[in-house]
């Protein structure tokens, strides 16, 4: 799976887990809300961490083409 492909995946895991925890914060059901809310930061963790992953796989490509 390509980075592109990963980074779309996780953004409609983030967007759904930030619809969830709205949803539970709204009704009042604080267990449910805290739970989505740190799964909604795990996943914000996550999508930085392939992005930053993407930009140095991006520059080592580049650093090699540019010696190769």
């Amino acid at each position: 799976m390509s980075f592109d492909q990963e980074i779309g995946n996780l953004r409609e895991r983030l967007a759904k887990a930030e619809s969830d925890r709205d949803h539970w914060r709204a009704s009042g059901r604080q267990e449910k809300y805290l739970e989505s809310y740190f799964l909604v930061d795990a996943l914000e963790l996550q999508l930085e961490r392939l992005r930053n992953q993407r930009i140095e796989s991006a520059a080592r490509y580049a650093l090699n083409a540019k010696q190769g």
